[in-house]
Order: C-alpha cells, then sequence, then structure tokens
C-alpha cells in the first residue's frame, strides 16, 4: 500500500459544472454503469474546459442525499489515495457539493476485446486479486463482478469501487454492509457460508468472472446448475459462445436495449 499522506493534495476539484460538461449533461449515451447508489459515465475534459489539460475519464458520482452514500464515497477515497496498482484504477480528482459526491478516474474504456485480450484480462485481475490478498491484513473486496472492471485504451484492466470491502486500510469489517448487492451467482458461496466473508468468497467470485470471460455472456441470476450446464453446452459447442470475431459478452452486448447492454457488461463503453 502507498502512503497516504499528500496523495489527497494532488487530486483536482472538480465543480457539479464541471462533471456536467464531461459527460455531457450526464447523458444516456455516456453512461457505462449502474451500481448500488451511483452511476459511472465516459468522460472528456475538453481544452475549452478550465479544469486540467484535455483527457479522457471516467466519471462516477453518487447521490449525496444519504449520509451512508457519503461513507462510500469517504471509503473508496481512502482507498485509493493508500494503495497504488497497476490494475486498480488511478483517482484523478474528485467533487464535493451542490447535492452531488463524485470521483473522476484518470481512464478511459473501450469496446472491443477478442481471445487473446481476454486472457490479459483475467491474468490482470488475478494480479490485482492477489497484490489485495497479499497486504499483512488482506484486503476482501467482496463485491467483485465484470461490472466492476474496466479496461483502457490498450487493455489494461483496472478495478474500482472499493467502499465495500474489508481489510487492509480498512481493518476488519467482514459485518460490516453485510448485505453486499450482486447477483445471485456472485453472492452463491457467500450465502452458502451462512454469511462469512473471507479471501475464498473472492476466489469464488473471480471464478465466475473467468466462467463469464470465457462464454461471453452475463451471469443474471443463474443456478448452480445452469452455470453447468451453460459451461457444458460450450464445450460440446452446442452454442455459439466462443467466437475469436465475437464481442465481449455475447450477443447482449449487441441489443438495442441500452439497460441489457449495461446490465450485460460495464468493461466496455454502450454504443451509440
Amino acid at each position: 500500500m502507498a502512503n497516504a499522506q499528500g496523495a489527497t493534495s494532488e487530486l483536482r476539484s472538480f465543480s457539479y459544472q464541471d462533471l456536467v460538461l464531461m459527460t455531457d449533461s450526464f447523458s444516456e449515451k455516456k453512461l457505462l454503469v449502474v451500481g448500488y447508489r451511483w452511476k459511472l459515465y465516459r468522460g472528456e475534459i475538453s481544452e475549452k474546459m478550465d479544469c486540467g489539460e484535455a483527457r479522457d475519464v471516467t466519471v462516477k458520482i453518487w447521490d449525496d442525499s444519504l449520509e451512508e452514500d457519503a461513507g462510500y464515497f469517504e471509503d473508496e477515497l481512502k482507498f485509493l489515495t493508500c494503495c497504488r496498482h497497476q490494475n486498480i484504477v488511478k483517482l484523478y480528482g474528485l467533487c464535493r457539493g451542490e447535492g452531488v459526491i463524485g470521483f473522476v478516474y484518470d481512464f478511459t474504456s473501450v469496446i472491443f476485446f477478442r481471445w487473446p485480450l481476454r486472457v490479459k484480462v483475467a491474468l490482470a485481475v488475478a494480479n490485482a486479486i492477489t497484490f489485495l490478498h497479499s497486504q499483512d491484513s488482506p484486503f476482501i473486496l467482496r463485491n467483485l463482478e465484470p461490472r466492476l472492471l474496466l479496461l483502457d485504451k490498450d487493455f489494461n484492466a483496472k478495478l474500482f469501487d472499493f467502499g465495500l470491502g474489508s481489510g487492509g486500510v480498512f481493518g476488519d469489517r467482514t459485518s460490516t454492509y453485510a448485505d453486499i448487492f450482486s447477483s445471485d451467482a456472485y453472492n452463491y458461496l457467500h450465502a452458502e457460508h451462512n454469511g462469512s466473508w473471507s479471501t475464498k468468497t473472492d476466489m469464488f467470485d473471480f471464478g465466475i468472472v473467468l466462467f463469464t470471460l470465457l462464454v461471453m455472456r452475463p451471469v443474471v441470476h443463474p443456478t448452480i446448475h445452469e452455470l453447468v450446464e451453460l459451461g457444458e453446452s460450450v464445450c460440446e459447442g452446442k452454442k455459439r459462445a466462443i467466437s475469436n470475431n465475437s464481442g465481449l459478452w455475447g450477443y447482449r452486448l449487441y441489443s438495442d436495449d441500452s439497460q441489457i447492454r449495461r446490465s450485460s457488461c460495464a468493461v466496455c463503453e454502450p454504443f451509440s
């Protein structure tokens, strides 16, 4: 973990209007993911904006109307200013005020990646998890899902959203935020172990991420038997799930329904 001293002071301060300009007034076309009381947008700092050099960014905003949301914001701010790693997103700036709290990540997302790049993503996520779990007090993500991964223009995978984690700079919070919001598949092991969180639950979630990378389809509210059946069908070639000419996560990404696209994947930007 990096030393947090002075890290926060290095961050740029943005106004709500800055975020509006970056995201074209929080345009639906810029929306990448709807998370737990936050939204993630593709953004751009243009030369016309008086808030830093021109660059592509990713903007995450919360509704500041609830004290709990401010807590998530402060937790993630603490984590990102203490933890630096090549596969963890870099915080560029933040916004506090006018009813909105948000982060600006120094990051731009991409659209496609094929089989060799999917392997690269899997290795990057494994590298990040190994780094987090190898701390003196292992950091447990507790909410690892494909929608919480971002890819830069060179297809380097980075994790973001650490406010629900436990361990590391947060200390033991396994009994805090007990009801983690994720899909049924990702909560399966947690439920089977009577709500106990450990590095093993992260590894189970990572296994589901690998499975999703393999079949290029979202894992949405499945049973374990359905996961096995889908895996067997892929191996037998009964489903068109793996193809070097296919886009990320399969046919759902190409749906005209933007809600389906966003629920299927967050590591790519939605098509216009």
